[in-house]
């Protein structure tokens, strides 16, 4: 019983993620390199969490304004991408 009751728990923590964890796999969500589980577990947070979904809208225009500025269709470099995080994280603590 308790083993049931211990993974109940588990999968129950793994269909819900927080805002922070939102911002930490940021980057690796929009470029598409999470596992698939996380993958949809953001995407399904995204859906409910207003401030969530424009960080996200917003790295995304980032990301393709860079893309364009850079006249490449190759993914981001690493200091670009820290950043970009870095802004983004101050202005979703903002609101």
């Amino acid at each position: 019983m308790r083993e049931i009751r211990k993974k109940e728990n588990s999968v129950m923590a793994e269909k819900v993620i927080s805002c922070r964890a939102v911002k930490k796999y940021l980057f690796d969500f929009v470029e598409g390199e999470l596992p698939e589980d996380l993958q949809r577990m953001i995407e399904a947070h995204i859906g409910e969490c207003e401030a969530c979904n424009r960080l996200v809208v917003s790295y995304r225009l980032s990301i393709e304004s860079a893309r364009i500025r850079l006249q490449r269709d190759e993914k981001m470099p690493d200091e670009c991408k820290v950043d970009i995080i870095r802004q983004l994280t101050d202005t979703i603590d903002d609101v």
